[in-house]
């Protein structure tokens, strides 16, 4: 993850909004949050693959679209 943690650093100093949309269900993500705080830290948002919300699983594109809904209404952008 030490490129991951270089590149979300990078472009949270650039102000570039962030979001994670992933399969795993939130009490796994949870677990992940532990080793990796400070890359989570910088999301403004977290989509899992067990939210009420979400209709289909990857490959599916729906999570992703899901957290475009979510992060439109957050910040009032698309990403």
């Amino acid at each position: 993850m030490e490129g991951a943690d270089a590149l979300t650093r990078q472009l949270f100093d650039l102000g570039i909004p962030m979001a994670i949309a992933t399969s795993s269900n939130y009490e796994s993500v949870q677990k992940k949050k532990i080793l990796h705080e400070d890359m989570f830290a910088r999301m403004d948002l977290i989509v899992c693959g067990d939210d009420a919300c979400l209709k289909n699983g990857k490959p599916a594109p729906d999570i992703y679209l899901l957290a475009d809904l979510y992060f439109s209404c957050l910040k009032n952008v698309n990403i």
